[in-house]
């Protein structure tokens, strides 16, 4: 991967995420990348022996977290510290529950059977089987 990544053009991606971004109406903010794989974003503290492949372990504070998640949330910091960003904190949605064991009978809409009536008034509210004569 290093090999493909080394082969890639860097000024040909970053031209195409501009003119993608310009497209859509959005910006892009291009952040320097140095040391945010090895600062701590709890504390703030660099040191590469933090870095330990995907695991993430602060020298200073003893704050673990995965590796890649720690160096984005630091280009993230790095970005609004730099231009002055507005940070805006996303509400979580509801989340999907795990699955049930047990299969559960659910409805998009609540809707009531009618029973016909033979002179033409407003139907009468019941339940019918299918396969029932409505008359």
């Amino acid at each position: 991967m290093n090999r493909s990544l080394a082969d890639a053009s860097w000024y040909g991606l970053t031209q195409k995420l501009e003119y993608l971004a310009a497209k859509l109406g959005k910006k892009l903010y291009k952040v320097n990348p140095k040391y945010t794989s090895q600062t701590c974003s709890k504390c703030r503290h660099v040191d590469k022996n933090s870095r330990n492949g995907e695991k993430f372990i602060c020298t200073n504070c003893g704050h673990t977290d995965d590796a890649n998640l720690q160096a984005a949330r630091n280009v993230k910091t790095k970005a609004i510290e730099t231009y002055g960003l507005n940070s805006v904190k996303m509400i979580e949605s509801k989340k999907v529950g795990r699955d049930s064991s047990k299969p559960v009978q659910t409805t998009l809409f609540n809707v009531g059977m009618y029973e016909r009536s033979s002179d033409n008034t407003l139907p009468q509210k019941g339940k019918r089987r299918v396969g029932e004569n409505p008359e």
